[in-house]
């Protein structure tokens, strides 16, 4: 689980949750899934691969290439283009968690 500062009211300290594909607020109760954090200014394609890729880096002890960074993006921007479904997503996503776990253990 990653937090982040809320993007749709005021705080100093984060109390948006992000897991998997959902984020929660504990400050204002704004809940969704994170394609809606885009249209907030408060990240972008890129930003938000980056941003999950770094939590699995964390969890995993894995170095985040800037690869899967790309190639996430890429399948983010195709969720917004309706050329690419959230399955799709999701499914690379999960064989990148294995990946990382795998690697994190060497």
């Amino acid at each position: 689980m990653d937090k982040i500062l809320c993007p749709f009211h005021e705080e100093q300290t984060p109390s948006c949750h992000i897991v998997d594909d959902r984020f929660w607020c504990f400050g204002c109760g704004r809940q969704g899934h994170v394609s809606e954090l885009k249209g907030t200014g408060l990240m972008n394609a890129q930003d938000w691969a980056r941003f999950w890729l770094d939590g699995v880096s964390a969890r995993t002890k894995a170095s985040v290439e800037d690869g899967d960074v790309k190639r996430i993006a890429e399948y983010w921007a195709g969720i917004q283009a309706g050329t690419t479904t959230h399955r799709q997503l999701l499914d690379h996503m999960e064989a990148l968690v294995s990946q990382y776990e795998l690697r994190g253990r060497d």
